[in-house]
């Protein structure tokens, strides 16, 4: 049934001259990774709040007990570090020793390589949304920007303020039910 709908889809953006790519987990974690001219990512934590809070991300995520996490984003670390793609190298970052996390030559090879053949396309994300490259490798590049560096209190203190906002992004990961405790604890946990 899925590759039924998925080769509708094909056919209507291909009807409407739309050049579309699809990304893996790698991929996206590259265009992160290469965002801000290859800045380095503080803290394993980081790669998963960007994402969390992305709308578009293409991981599931979880809520652990002090952090949002998605079992696909580690993976795709995971691999990506053991395929000579990413570095991690431990740092001291304002008195706080936190894991960096880097392209390596061929990481840096592959992304320019990535970005160059998808720059000018659009991106299916998770069969639903198209969206052109370039907005999302603008939109990786100021959310690693904003949120690139923060330690984990700091983003912790973000989800709140979101949750208490009505944050979109979080619309998209929570269900009603589960903004709604959320907004009890914060009002009545004194946070």
């Amino acid at each position: 049934m899925s590759t039924v709908n998925n080769e509708w889809k094909k056919s209507v953006l291909e009807k409407a001259g739309l050049q579309y790519i699809t990304l893996t987990g790698e991929e996206w974690v590259l265009l992160l990774a290469g965002a801000d001219s290859s800045s380095p990512i503080l803290g394993e934590y980081t790669f998963h709040f960007i994402f969390f809070l992305y709308p578009f991300s293409p991981f599931n995520f979880k809520t652990l007990l002090i952090a949002p996490y998605s079992e696909q984003l580690d993976k795709c670390l995971k691999r990506m570090l053991d395929g000579g793609i990413l570095i991690k190298e431990i740092k001291v970052v304002n008195t706080m020793v936190t894991e960096a996390y880097k392209l390596s030559l061929k990481g840096n090879t592959v992304y320019r390589n990535l970005k160059n053949k998808i720059y000018k396309k659009q991106v299916l994300i998770n069969n639903h949304i198209v969206r052109p490259v370039a907005n999302v490798l603008n939109e990786l590049e100021s959310l690693k920007k904003t949120y690139n560096g923060r330690e984990l209190f700091k983003l912790l203190k973000l989800l709140i303020a979101k949750v208490k906002n009505n944050d979109f992004a979080l619309e998209l990961r929570l269900q009603d039910h589960e903004i709604q405790y959320l907004k009890r604890v914060i009002r009545y946990g004194g946070v």
